[in-house]
């Protein structure tokens, strides 16, 4: 399917989530034929994902504002303002916030579907209260929109 109609979104619009007390701002998804997705993500400090993998997807990160820590394989990176970092799919990866400040980073990812996960996954720790937390990742980390693993520390799956 080929999209054909442009769009612009203004700094106030794009649809808003929160996961885990990330601000994310959805600015391309699906509306770009299922080319790319592009948000800014606004992380409190020391907030991040746990480790994972995508496997159908490949992300890139542009630091706004803050830092960040990135790990990707047995390499690592902590990026300021202006810093940019490449995640190719399979990798095992981990963006974290880095100091006491909160960072601002805008991703692209290339297709969309990460922003359905954040959505269900948001709600369904909603609807367990907040307790659920691993349950809820586990549940929707094989999204079909997605292909989302989460993995340890020491890179098996968890």
């Amino acid at each position: 399917m080929t999209f054909t109609n442009a769009y612009g979104v203004e700094n106030t619009e794009g649809e808003v989530l929160n996961m885990l007390g990330t601000d994310i701002r959805v600015l391309a998804g699906r509306r770009t034929g299922s080319s790319f997705s592009l948000m800014t993500c606004r992380l409190p400090p020391g907030q991040g994902p746990p480790p994972h993998i995508h496997d159908d997807e490949d992300e890139a990160f542009y630091v706004l504002e803050g830092q960040m820590r990135f790990k990707a394989g047995t390499d690592e990176w902590v990026l300021g303002a202006g810093g940019f970092v490449y995640l190719p799919r399979g990798l095992i990866h981990q963006p974290m916030v880095e100091g006491e400040h909160p960072a601002t980073v805008l991703a692209v990812l290339s297709r969309p579907g990460l922003e359905d996960f954040f959505a269900d996954f948001s709600s369904e720790l909603a609807k367990s209260g907040g307790r659920r937390l691993w349950s809820c990742w586990t549940k929707l980390a094989s999204h079909t929109a997605c292909g989302i693993s989460r993995h340890d520390q020491a890179g098996g799956v968890a």
